[in-house]
């Protein structure tokens, strides 16, 4: 679980890991700058410490700390669901396992910008 103060990301383990997973991917495709790229593997390090484990209760702030990082991500998550929308982006093999990625990065990317707009 991913939360804040206002709200919180409540999602299965496998979902949690595919989506840091799908969004690491993009984000390396995405970042454009030396800080993006460091944010990019510090959650890419945070995956591979945690992965398969269970799916860990943390603060927003823990993963995304400035509100820069959280619109980066939140970009980087609504650009994963439109990917996974256009089949373009992962292997899912059923119409219900797409359906439940797409909503869990564009809800994760839509607490992220909300969050970034309360900062």
């Amino acid at each position: 679980m991913i939360y804040n103060e206002h709200e919180a990301w409540h999602v299965s383990n496998r979902v949690f890991w595919r989506t840091l997973s799908l969004a690491v991917t993009v984000g390396r495709e995405m970042a454009s700058t030396p800080e993006e790229n460091a944010w990019v593997e510090a959650l890419s390090s945070f995956d591979e410490e945690k992965a398969g484990t269970y799916s860990p209760d943390v603060e927003d702030t823990e993963l995304f700390p400035s509100s820069a990082q959280a619109v980066f991500w939140s970009n980087v998550l609504f650009d994963v669901a439109r990917q996974l929308h256009e089949r373009t982006l992962g292997q899912l093999s059923n119409a219900d396992e797409k359906v439940e990625a797409i909503w869990a990065a564009y809800d994760l990317g839509l607490i992220l910008m909300r969050a970034a707009s309360r900062a």
